[in-house]
């Protein structure tokens, strides 16, 4: 009881540090793909650390609404407080591309993927940069972990490995930016952002759970 009562603490201080901007994930950078470290790879979300996915099933809540997963709540912080957009129909009625409606159309899924989908038909008319995305990410993980602080401890458990997504199956589009595919020599060739942003709040756990 006292270890869920002091993971629950940091989850609840996770929650305040994510409105704080981090530049941390970008330290991660030091890591050569290719070095010999080893490695913690996630891909699909019933694995060992499939929970580290966008696509598990654990709920992130934000703004006093339950997102099914957390890719549901980063599609949709990706149009947060957009300039509302005229819609062409065939009706030729008036209708606006807000962002309550981006989030109420995401919310009627509770599959991740089909979220994903309904937030990219509405790519062309309105779009972020990577460092908005990243930002979003960076708030949404910590979120995540905050609401599933039983997590605290695995993440913690995995040291100093090399968190790396598996885009492997998936190189084509945003594949290579979030994650990493691994090649026949055993290298990773991606970006790995989403890992990155994990090894970052690993850091930040680190600092406030482990005496220096």
């Amino acid at each position: 009881m006292g270890q869920e009562l002091h993971d629950s603490h940091v989850g609840r201080r996770l929650l305040k540090e994510a409105n704080i901007p981090s530049e941390r994930h970008k330290m991660m950078a030091s890591f050569d793909m290719r070095c010999s470290m080893a490695v913690i790879a996630f891909n699909k979300t019933k694995e060992d650390y499939g929970w580290m996915s966008n696509m598990s099933a654990h709920r992130v809540r934000y703004q006093d609404e339950w997102f099914p997963t957390a890719e549901h709540l980063f599609q949709f912080m990706r149009y947060e407080g957009m300039t509302p957009v005229l819609l062409n129909n065939k009706n030729d009625a008036v209708e606006w591309l807000d962002d309550a409606r981006v989030k109420k159309e995401i919310l009627e899924t509770t599959n991740p993927l089909f979220a994903k989908k309904i937030a990219q038909k509405y790519r062309k008319l309105w779009t972020t940069t990577k460092e908005h995305d990243l930002e979003v990410m960076g708030k949404v993980v910590r979120w995540k972990l905050a609401y599933h602080s039983e997590y605290i401890r695995m993440l913690l458990a995995t040291g100093e490995q090399l968190i790396i997504e598996d885009a492997s199956d998936r190189e084509s589009g945003s594949g290579k930016f979030w994650g990493a595919a691994l090649r026949e020599d055993g290298s990773w060739d991606g970006e790995n952002n989403l890992g990155r942003i994990w090894m970052a709040v690993r850091e930040d756990l680190k600092r406030v759970l482990i005496p220096s």
